[in-house]
């Protein structure tokens, strides 16, 4: 596998979801700036996207496209999907590629329009990049915008190198290797282990969760994906809205946290 290289080959900690409301962008833009992630994945069907996108400007971070076909956002599009019907369609082979491939040009060119360049990376909302029939336009679509060839440019594959529970496995089984194998032959650069999944119940234990997936990386050419928001003061209907919002509020206080530099300090992530 071709390992990722220059400012790449380090941990990579992506915030997923960015644009997708005031919350979650003012966390991920305050980590950065914090220079705790250094990395995050925009759902640019977003009506915030275009503004959104401006914050990104000029800061120290990797800006990825986070495909998506099943938030709120995809319905004004024309595709979305229940996840679990999308998996099913997918398997099938029922879904129509044509639209697909009409789907993923639209937000490649939302993402270039509004940030100025192609996406450093592609990875995908509840990992839909990866299911059969999507990767394959996917695939289209990076052929046809001469994407992946350059040294910074990589996909996402969400496969874990070491038992990280029952999730995060169906999650790679969902495709992860096909792509993979299908990136390698296109000489497109991967990660080469990959963390981060848990239920995202507001009482877990993230110490403990971050410990073991800083403990079991395989190496450092790896991603661990987080989901983080700001509490109180963007506490609008928009944002109470999201399902998993206190699970993201606690994240933030994690990733702002003492403890967790110390961790990384600890692990050999400073």
């Amino acid at each position: 596998m071709r390992q990722l290289t220059n400012n790449l080959n380090k941990l990579c900690i992506n915030a997923d979801d960015f644009a997708q409301n005031a919350a979650i962008d003012a966390a991920i833009i305050d980590l950065v700036e914090c220079k705790i992630i250094n990395s995050t994945s925009a759902l640019v069907l977003s009506p915030h996207w275009q503004q959104a996108a401006k914050r990104l400007t000029n800061l120290p971070i990797q800006v990825g496209l986070h495909l998506d076909l099943t938030s709120q956002f995809t319905h004004e599009f024309d595709c979305h999907y229940k996840l679990s019907n999308l998996i099913y369609l997918a398997y099938t082979r029922q879904l129509d590629i044509q639209h697909l491939e009409q789907v993923i040009e639209l937000q490649w060119d939302r993402f270039c329009d509004a940030y100025g360049h192609a996406p450093d990376f592609i990875d995908g909302h509840q990992h839909v990049h990866q299911l059969p029939q999507v990767r394959d336009a996917l695939f289209s679509i990076i052929i046809k915008k001469s994407w992946g060839l350059q040294q910074n440019q990589w996909i996402r594959i969400c496969k874990a190198k070491h038992w990280r529970g029952l999730k995060a496995m169906i999650i790679s089984t969902l495709g992860a290797k096909h792509l993979q194998q299908k990136a390698y032959t296109m000489g497109i650069a991967t990660n080469s282990d990959f963390a981060g999944v848990y239920d995202f119940n507001k009482n877990s234990n993230l110490k403990e969760l971050w410990s073991n997936w800083l403990s079991q990386l395989s190496d450092k050419h790896s991603v661990i994906m987080c989901h983080v928001a700001i509490g109180s003061q963007y506490a609008t209907d928009e944002v109470l809205h999201d399902a998993i919002y206190d699970a993201r509020v606690n994240e933030y206080k994690w990733l702002k946290s003492d403890g967790f530099q110390l961790l990384l300090q600890s692990k050999g992530f400073s």
